[in-house]
């Protein structure tokens, strides 16, 4: 199951390049596809222990998303919304570049892609949970 075709690293490790690079090509039909799988994705997060610093974090990315793509919250540069939706979608997708299958590495480099798309977007998720915070009181 391919969700989404990404090109292989230049350098051939995982980085933000690489992240970088295949945000670049995220369109508003893979915003769709995260919003239609972010139940599976968590479930992916949450069942893999090396995910386990990361679940709010993701938990945060898959309402920023969802947020985004009822327009409530426009408030995201596209390269961070497209980083954030690669990332979910590396994640989500059992064959890249190390199959979830292979023990130990084929969750390490879903794990890394995650962990950098988290770097390079964390002042607009943190900008997200302020506008998030108000409105999550009044419920």
């Amino acid at each position: 199951m391919k969700l989404f075709n990404f090109k292989k690293p230049k350098k051939g490790t995982i980085d933000a390049d690489f992240v970088t690079q295949n945000a670049e090509d995220m369109t508003e039909d893979d915003i769709k596809k995260v919003v239609d799988s972010a139940s599976k994705i968590q479930s992916k997060m949450q069942a893999n222990g090396r995910f386990n610093k990361f679940i709010e974090d993701g938990k945060v990315m898959l309402s920023l998303i969802k947020d985004y793509w009822k327009k409530d919250y426009t408030e995201i540069p596209w390269y961070a919304m497209t980083a954030i939706v690669f990332s979910l979608l590396y994640v989500l997708n059992p064959l890249d570049l190390a199959p979830d299958y292979i023990p130990f590495l084929g969750y390490m480099d879903d794990v890394t892609v995650f962990s950098f798309a988290l770097t390079l977007v964390n002042k607009d998720l943190n900008a997200y949970k302020n506008w998030k915070k108000p409105k999550e009181e009044l419920d």
